[in-house]
């Protein structure tokens, strides 16, 4: 049987966001950033920041078993032949936890409307709402090891659909029919990429 799981979230420091911009942008670090670029980086995380509506949500499943290549649970079933692995190696698994996290459309809209004129505006806000997303997902991890630490359990680190051997579509499809993640705002498109765009989801064993 599924059931909910209550999160408290806080949100990611400003510098947290920085650091992990520099990252993204592909910049080996703050020292290799010139002050232009530092200042448009900044611009796009006070502009993410003021844009982000952050929405998330959390179920779990309780755990069935191992197919030759698929994690079952009592409602979904994730095939990805690595983690199932992973999965085999582990001792007495519970639940399977999965997870949904959105800053809005709204960072979609800006983006959009500064890819006409501002290019590297766009491209910083973008940048910097990919690493708040995922900072908040980090932190989704971190609150679902605390409440399966509490039940005296550990938790794996998460996995997400379209990374390692996971498909996109098909990683999606199952996240989204167990999930139900319309409820916060996500849609999927028909080849699996999440509408808005700046929204993570994964799993947890």
């Amino acid at each position: 049987m599924a059931n909910n799981i209550s999160l408290k979230l806080t949100p990611p420091l400003a510098r947290d966001i920085l650091t992990g911009a520099i990252r993204h942008l592909g910049y080996p670090g703050p020292e290799a950033v010139s002050d232009h670029i530092s200042a448009q980086i900044k611009e796009g995380i006070e502009e993410c920041l003021r844009l982000a509506r952050v929405e998330s949500m959390c179920r779990a499943s309780a755990f069935t078993g191992l197919k030759k290549n698929a994690i079952q649970g009592e409602e979904l079933c994730l095939e990805t032949v690595n983690w199932t692995r992973l999965a085999s190696r582990m001792k007495d698994i519970r639940e399977i936890c999965c997870f949904a996290i959105t800053l809005s459309g709204a960072i979609d809209d800006r983006i959009r409307e500064l890819g006409k004129s501002a290019m590297l505006k766009a491209l910083m806000l973008d940048a910097t709402a990919s690493v708040l997303a995922e900072l908040y997902a980090d932190r989704i991890q971190q609150e679902i090891g605390r409440h399966y630490q509490g039940k005296g359990l550990e938790s794996s680190a998460r996995f997400s659909p379209g990374y390692c051997d996971w498909p996109l579509k098909e990683g999606q499809e199952a996240l989204m029919g167990f999930l139900r993640p319309e409820a916060i705002g996500i849609q999927v498109s028909s080849s699996g990429l999440m509408i808005p765009r700046k929204s993570v989801t994964g799993a947890v064993i």
